[in-house]
């Protein structure tokens, strides 16, 4: 699960993927003043992985 709140930790937009599934996602955040993303699991990377390769 990947959670998109603002800085009154209200859920802008929610995510969720199958286990491996690459997720790319576009929200509006143009009133949003502060942005935390929190993910779920264990193994989550967030960026782009393939850099560096």
């Amino acid at each position: 699960m990947l959670t998109f709140v603002d800085e009154n930790d209200v859920p802008i937009r929610e995510f969720e993927a199958a286990w491996g599934q690459l997720l790319e996602v576009e929200i509006d955040i143009a009133d949003v003043q502060t942005l935390d993303i929190k993910a779920d699991g264990d193994q989550t990377i967030m960026g782009n992985p393939e850099l560096g390769k």
